[in-house]
């Protein structure tokens, strides 16, 4: 073999090594699954609260133009 494929191959090995030492060493990964519940609650709470503004901006509007149609069949301020 070449000194340059002996050192490709060291590189790679001692990569390797790194790499399943940070892995191995490193911290467990921790279980967030009470994090992504609290996360959906709040997503659903904040989904609710957007229809409910929806709808009321949408019942102001139709009232609103109910008022305005009324208003202008007898002939008041349009």
């Amino acid at each position: 073999m070449t000194r340059h494929r002996i050192a490709n191959l060291a590189l790679t090995g001692a990569l390797f090594l790194s790499m399943a030492a940070v892995l191995l060493g490193g911290p467990v990964l921790d279980d967030n699954s009470d994090e992504w519940a609290q996360s959906s609650a709040l997503a659903d709470a904040q989904k609710a609260a957007q229809l409910e503004a929806r709808t009321e901006r949408a019942a102001h509007h139709v009232t609103g133009c109910a008022i305005d149609s009324v208003e202008r069949m007898e002939g008041g301020a349009a």
